[in-house]
């Protein structure tokens, strides 16, 4: 958030548990959970592109979690994410192969680039 914060874009974070460190006044943070349904509601904004590193297997329900981040895009937004493969997941989370991650995002998202580095599936993808 830091980062895209100093390079002058507009930022917003999202966690289900309180954000540790003080943030500058002009990023917005909200504290809520990302399979919550009323999200959008909450949130009341939506956004160009969303950025999820290493969260999506984390979370109970994966594809109820893309569900809402597409909601929350703009038309044509932008959704960037990493996720685990599946010799490589987290202790904790789920690995995806290359199929569970095209069948997790059908009809939600289009890629718009996608690479496989390091353990990880890493992706581009476009709100459809």
């Amino acid at each position: 958030m830091h980062e895209l914060d100093n390079r002058k874009y507009r930022v917003a974070g999202l966690d289900i548990r309180p954000y540790q460190s003080k943030l500058p006044k002009d990023i917005t943070f909200y504290h809520n959970d990302l399979l919550d349904p009323a999200l959008t509601i909450k949130i009341r904004q939506r956004f160009h592109y969303v950025v999820a590193i290493s969260t999506i297997e984390l979370v109970a329900d994966d594809r109820l979690a893309l569900v809402n981040i597409h909601n929350l895009l703009l038309p044509n937004g932008y959704f960037i994410l990493t996720l685990p493969t599946q010799h490589w997941r987290h202790i904790d989370g789920r690995g995806y192969s290359v199929k569970q991650f095209m069948n997790l995002i059908s009809g939600l998202f289009n890629v718009f680039e996608m690479t496989q580095r390091g353990g990880h599936i890493c992706a581009a993808l476009v709100k459809v």
